[in-house]
């Protein structure tokens, strides 16, 4: 009686040291987002197999200030990580340069994100203010540049290549 007791004592304190193959299946770790851009948090959790879910107004710019659960906790996969704004709702200014300005306008106006243009409102863009990469708040309005005759020579490119398709299937 008395080894038996001994015996459950001493597996008691070793089994829970012996590493459970399962273990890794039951959850996984929560990656840091914080600081990351709502998109890149998307990316790095999904990779991670954790859904993730914005709080208010986010958009795929907007910084993550705070997590919930924690980086480092473990859960179990296909969890919901909730990703919180900080108070100015700071944001990662995109990359429009070499978009179209409509292409431009779309992705800010869904973004939420104030914007004006220099001069002309239409072609391709050629430059930003703030650059691409910079955390600003949510107050701040990009001011775009952007060159009004690279829209005209592409519709002229197409517009010749259509005429000329048609003068070929025309001589057929």
């Amino acid at each position: 009686e008395v080894a038996g007791e001994v015996s459950a004592k001493i597996l008691e304190r070793f089994l829970p040291l012996k590493k459970d193959p399962q273990q890794k299946k039951e959850g996984q770790t929560v990656p840091d987002v914080c600081g990351k851009t709502v998109e890149e948090a998307r990316a790095l959790l999904q990779k991670a197999g954790f859904s993730l879910s914005v709080y208010g107004a986010m958009n795929d710019y907007t910084l993550v200030d705070r997590q919930i659960p924690s980086a480092g906790t473990v859960q179990p996969q296909q969890s919901v990580v909730e990703c919180r704004p900080d108070d100015s709702a700071r944001f990662r200014v995109p990359s429009l340069v070499g978009m179209s300005a409509e292409e431009a306008k779309q992705i800010l106006r869904q973004a939420n994100i104030a914007f004006s243009f220099t001069e002309a409102d239409r072609g391709k863009i050629t430059d930003q203010d703030p650059a691409a990469g910079t955390v600003v708040d949510k107050e701040t309005a990009l001011v775009l540049s952007a060159d009004p005759t690279t829209e005209a020579s592409s519709a002229e490119e197409q517009g010749s290549s259509s005429s000329a398709d048609a003068d070929e299937s025309a001589g057929q």
